[in-house]
């Protein structure tokens, strides 16, 4: 009998103990999590309809919000694992509270880079709770200050590890060598990405399994996460045909994710990143896509030298290009060189990357998670697929006598702000009575 009592008030169980079903990643470090009002609208980027809803109607929906280190979540309640929205703190945000500054009573509005979001406690309590453990979490977020050379991310540890390449040979190399690897997730950003790309040379029909798709399908099916960024590229002015290559790729496994963005043509402006991060431990950035045409050796040949001596192919199919005779086009078809392979030399492409070990990789794996978790809300409001960011790992060797200081200097500040964000809702209430007694 008890637990059918305990099924039937699931909802208000999971309430009572702060917990929900939406399964979150391992190391993240929350601060708050329960139930707020939310008024609709909002957002700097946002349809007419949107705005009208949250300007005009003002609805206020109870939402499930949960408070970390990196910024904070919601869902539509604690039985939910629909994530809602993922926003970041970052060096744009702010907290406002208080009837003058919200409009609302017990009202919290948090400003981001992307967004205005309207908040509601239930009481005057709730709300100082709820102020507090955000205060706290942005406290300890390293992205809400002004850093050097005014970066969005702190200076990282001086143990961390990169090493430099120059032209696209080793590098291919060894991001191959990386991703094989992955465990858990592979984040990918690119201008052009081709399926069928080899990154290991040269080519002949005994190595298929260095091309990009088929290595993406292997990991895919060992239970690896994939998500791509692609530049939804302009098709009267570029042949990249990225619709292509998101059906190619997540055609081969339901955990490859392909998003195109922007949504519409922005005039002079593109994705033009090329980031490659695995596991958010290792992570590769530069000049080079992982497309045709990037793949090159120090010497630069202008023919192909593994097909000269009979072993194969250095510059297999399309890969073999000048596109200063012939530019890229009908790119599905890989296996065609658009020159004339024996008469006409190819084009070298002489570029740098780097591989990046170490502390900075969180860098780039939040600056992935929040592109793409911007991109799902632009990209026709898709609310399936969001990334929650991790907090970073501190050292397990860290002084356990700093630790014990750094606690007690943070509940000594926490119990700080709490004192003056009473003060302040006391003097505001005090305030809206002065003035209603006036009346």
């Amino acid at each position: 009998m008890q637990n059918i009592e305990i099924r039937n008030s699931s909802h208000a169980f999971y309430e009572f103990l702060e917990v929900c079903k939406l399964p979150l990643p391992s190391g993240i470090k929350i601060y708050k999590k329960g139930y707020l009002l939310k008024k609709s609208g909002g957002r700097f980027r946002e349809n007419k309809l949107q705005t009208y809803a949250g300007v005009f109607c003002k609805r206020w929906l109870q939402r499930w919000f949960l408070i970390s280190e990196e910024g904070f979540l919601y869902t539509i309640n604690s039985l939910s694992t629909q994530i809602r929205e993922v926003l970041n703190f970052d060096q744009s945000f702010k907290i406002e509270y208080g009837t003058k500054e919200t409009g609302t009573k017990f009202g919290i509005t948090i400003i981001t880079s992307t967004r205005k979001i309207y908040l509601r406690a239930p009481d005057f309590f709730q709300a100082l709770d709820w102020i507090s453990s955000i205060q706290e979490a942005v406290k300890n977020c390293p992205y809400v200050n002004i850093n050097r050379f005014y970066s969005f991310a702190p200076v990282r540890n001086p143990t961390s590890f990169c090493k430099w390449y120059i032209d696209g040979e080793g590098y291919f190399n060894d991001v191959y060598e990386a991703i094989i690897k992955a465990t858990k997730e592979v984040f990918l950003t690119g201008w052009w990405i081709s399926p069928e790309l080899y990154l290991k040379r040269p080519v002949s029909p005994d190595n298929t399994e260095f091309r990009l798709d088929k290595v993406l399908q292997k990991i895919a099916s060992r239970g690896v996460k994939i998500n791509i960024i692609l530049y939804r590229e302009v098709k009267l002015a570029l042949n990249n045909d990225s619709a292509y290559t998101k059906s190619a790729l997540q055609s081969l496994s339901p955990n490859i994710k392909v998003i195109r963005h922007p949504k519409e043509f922005l005039f002079l402006w593109s994705h033009h990143e090329k980031m490659v991060v695995v596991d958010q431990s290792i992570a590769f950035l530069g000049g080079l896509d992982l497309c045709y045409g990037r793949m090159d050796t120090n010497s630069h040949p202008l023919h192909d030298p593994a097909s000269l001596e009979g072993q194969g192919e250095t510059f297999p199919g399309i890969d073999y290009a000048n596109p200063r005779i012939a530019d890229f086009r009908n790119v599905r078809e890989y296996s065609t060189s658009l020159i004339e392979k024996n008469v006409v030399p190819r084009l070298p492409w002489h570029d740098i990357a780097m591989m990046v070990v170490g502390e900075p990789v969180k860098d780039l794996t939040r600056h992935f998670i929040q592109t793409w978790n911007f991109a799902q809300i632009e990209l026709n409001g898709k609310k399936d697929s969001f990334i929650i960011p991790k907090t970073i790992h501190r050292p397990k060797n860290e002084d356990k006598t700093e630790s014990k200081t750094k606690n007690l200097k943070l509940k000594a500040a926490r119990l700080k702000s709490k004192m003056k964000t009473i003060l302040k809702l006391q003097t505001n209430s005090q305030k809206n009575a002065a003035e209603s007694s006036d009346k």
